[in-house]
């Protein structure tokens, strides 16, 4: 028992000696990647990974950008986008021929529509409202994917 503990520490140690730079991905983001800039060893990885996990702050890294993570250029998912679209497809329909409304401002955040596109894409969605709702009945789906491609051609993402 204790010539394993001893082989198995002593593999430890040459792995930790011999590692290279091509380590220093593995620990991500959050406050272990943070604190060991350019971690060469094995051990200096696996305390960095600890570090983040001791910390529990990589979601939180990840979701703000801080910490040396980058945030997700989409923090909601399509589906989440759907669900509110529609549960408030009435409302959201004649915000849109106004051309402006809160609705119509958190459907733009949740397409991450940047805040200086915001009332372009107001204008966009009332000039083409007729598109968006060609006919009574139409699915919340499909007056989505109209509005998406409206903002991707006019460049609003």
């Amino acid at each position: 028992m204790k010539k394993s503990v001893l082989v198995f520490a002593l593999f430890t140690f040459i792995s930790a000696v011999h590692a290279t730079n091509a380590n220093a991905h593995n620990i991500g983001c959050g406050f272990g990647g943070w604190a060991l800039k350019n971690p060469d060893t094995l051990i200096l990885n696996v305390f960095g990974v600890t570090l983040n996990g001791i910390c529990a702050n990589q979601t939180f890294a990840i979701t703000s950008g801080t910490l040396d993570c980058v945030p997700p250029k989409r923090l909601v998912d399509k589906r989440e986008i759907l669900h509110f679209f529609a549960a408030n497809m009435d409302n959201l329909a004649k915000e849109m021929a106004q051309g402006k409304g809160e609705s119509l401002n958190t459907l733009a955040e949740m397409m991450s529509i940047p805040q200086n596109n915001r009332a372009l894409f107001g204008v966009t969605l009332q000039s083409n409202f007729s598109t968006i709702f060609p006919a009574q009945g139409v699915e919340a789906g499909q007056a989505l994917d109209q509005i998406a491609s409206l903002a991707e051609s006019h460049h609003l993402l």
